[in-house]
């Protein structure tokens, strides 16, 4: 008797572990990018897996009322930013890209210096030649303090080998909160590609260097 409960509890354990893994393997391999959820090792100190940080103590994991990991961008001052960073190998099947994430911008004071100088989805397309591309799916220019889920598709230039996706606060004072970051690339037959794990660039640690970006304001 003993050794059949034994054995019903360790199927038990194994079940809730092979449903855990099942799990986050599943939500890991929902989008182009890493972690875009910020949950995989979301409590490691000082690097959030998938991801590169600006330099300071400007990219936190926060957590919902449900105990869900979202971003949390601060930025105190105009002479500094802070952004979260990582980059996505484009196919040359890839016509468009796909951004959908949920956002809110509980404080946002824009820098006068430059129209980037705000809060945004900066994206950097790098074609040979040194030549990038900036576009920002999304900007933010005053608060908007509740969550709200935005999509955008933006093409790719023609030649474009590498998309450099930022989550950022450019030289303005603010502080917002971003969650479930996706991108799905739309291929030139019209087929959406929502994972491929050959194109996605672990990153750690800390980014150097992010190119200012133009672009709208939100839809």
């Amino acid at each position: 008797m003993k050794k059949i409960r034994a054995f019903r509890i360790m199927v038990v354990v194994l079940s809730v572990w092979i449903g855990v893994w099942a799990g986050s393997d599943s939500h890991a391999a929902d989008t182009l990018i890493v972690n875009g959820g910020f949950e995989k090792n979301a409590d490691e100190t000082g690097s959030i897996p998938g991801w590169r940080l600006s330099s300071g103590d400007g990219c936190l994991i926060n957590r919902h009322e449900d105990k869900t990991a979202y971003l949390t961008l601060v930025n105190a001052a105009q002479t500094g930013s802070a952004f979260c960073q990582q980059s996505l190998t484009l196919s040359s099947d890839y016509k468009q890209l796909r951004f959908s994430l949920r956002a809110r911008v509980r404080q946002i004071i824009p820098g006068s210096a430059e129209t980037w100088h705000n809060c945004r989805l900066a994206v950097s397309f790098q074609k040979p030649g040194q030549t990038t591309i900036h576009v920002a799916p999304f900007v933010w220019k005053e608060p908007d303090p509740e969550w709200k889920e935005y999509t955008k598709t933006v093409d790719i230039p023609e030649g474009a080998k590498l998309a450099s996706i930022a989550l950022a606060i450019f030289s303005a004072v603010g502080e917002a909160d971003f969650d479930d970051v996706r991108v799905e690339a739309v291929s030139k037959d019209g087929s959406i590609v929502s994972a491929l794990s050959g194109n996605r660039n672990e990153l750690h640690g800390m980014a150097s260097v992010v190119l200012p970006v133009e672009g709208a304001s939100p839809d």
